[in-house]
């Protein structure tokens, strides 16, 4: 976030696309991604009491997460968004810091499903769950599928893509004639960074010519470069860090497959985006991802939790990569741009103002 042009705790303007709207920054965050001693919601929570929000300003209410939910809202409408299905942080391999408080969790949950008017949720398991357990609350519950911004994500013609793998080569310093695996995400254990490094050690022995490059940045970096080193994968592996969505484009549009380690997922955006720019995939079995993978057609899955599998999965994917790149991949992500998915979200937030209105009529 640019702090001068958008200072905490004060009102700015800020243009999205041909739009603007008005902006409210809380808090900053750590770029690092490294996770605080105090849990970032709690740091926001704090600072949101401290600086409150004139809530009269906004029609509808919306959250990404329970915890903002559970001293706001008031008479307004609330739509919270969901982006994981959570009984996760009742399995050992979640981060999530609720895993240590789940019955906590689950008492705050109920409360803030009832305040609630829409619950939107990325896994489909998750409204199946929430509607069981919840039966009087049924119908507030929604699947809701993830997007990706196609003026951003597109695919290019070859002599483009050639030309961009010229240019960034030299930038990243990786041969051009390399098998380039993109992966995005943070270092972290939801993503298992350390399983992609034992795979593709694994993978290697038979195409010693793979190259991987992780976008993002996070609290296993240091990890993940013992993993590297140990691996002998110093001149296979490069740590991009964090990069701006063009950057990311970029470097999805030159590569040959998009990777990716995750023990859990809801349904990831990076995965789609990589996509649109008409990668071929390889993923473990996590979250939504077989609403977008066709092992044989556009890619590979694989079962969570297991390098050899993965391995096997790479290398299987760099053999088709020719027959899996392009129309397959471009044309699953065609179905997820905003203009495709979010017409109900919108009708919703339409429905509900409308509905705000005449009650105070």
């Amino acid at each position: 976030m640019d702090v001068g042009a958008r200072p905490l705790h004060r009102w700015t303007e800020c243009q999205l696309g041909d739009r603007s709207c008005e902006f409210f920054p809380v808090m900053r965050m750590d770029e690092t991604g490294r996770q605080p001693r105090v849990p970032a919601t709690l740091s926001y929570e704090l600072s949101a009491l401290l600086h409150p929000l004139d809530l009269k300003r906004c029609d509808i209410l919306e959250s990404h997460r329970i915890e903002h939910l559970l001293i706001r809202g008031g008479n307004k409408p609330v739509n919270l968004f969901l982006h994981q299905n959570m009984a996760v942080i009742r399995q050992d391999a979640a981060d999530i810091r609720w895993r240590y408080f789940p019955g906590f969790y689950k008492r705050l949950e109920k409360r803030v499903l009832k305040k609630a008017s829409s619950v939107y949720c990325v896994r489909e398991e998750a409204v199946t769950r929430y509607k069981t357990e919840n039966p009087s609350l049924s119908d507030k519950f929604k699947f809701q599928s993830t997007w990706m911004d196609p003026e951003i994500f597109y695919p290019v013609e070859e002599f483009e893509r050639i030309a961009l793998r010229e240019r960034l080569g030299g930038e990243l310093g990786i041969p051009a004639d390399k098998k380039w695996l993109v992966a995005v995400g943070r270092l972290d254990y939801q993503k298992a960074p350390l399983l992609m490094v034992r795979a593709l050690a694994k993978a290697i022995s038979s195409r010693p010519d793979v190259h991987l490059i992780w976008i993002g940045e996070g609290v296993l970096r240091d990890n993940m470069l013992k993993e590297i080193s140990a691996s002998g994968l110093v001149d296979n592996v490069t740590l991009a860090g964090l990069l701006d969505p063009e950057q990311v484009a970029d470097i999805n549009r030159a590569a040959d497959i998009f990777v990716m380690s995750s023990a859990y997922e809801g349904m990831p955006i990076a995965l789609i985006e990589a996509m649109a720019c008409g990668l071929p995939v390889v993923t473990t079995d996590v979250g939504e991802v077989r609403r977008l993978v066709s092992s044989g057609i556009n890619g590979e899955i694989c079962p969570a939790d297991d390098a050899g599998e993965l391995a096997l999965a790479l290398i299987r994917c760099i053999d088709s990569c020719q027959q899996y790149r392009g129309g397959a991949s471009i044309e699953t992500a065609s179905r997820y741009t905003p203009k495709c998915v979010l017409g109900p979200v919108y009708a919703n937030y339409r429905r509900l103002v409308s509905q705000e209105k005449a009650s105070d009529r």
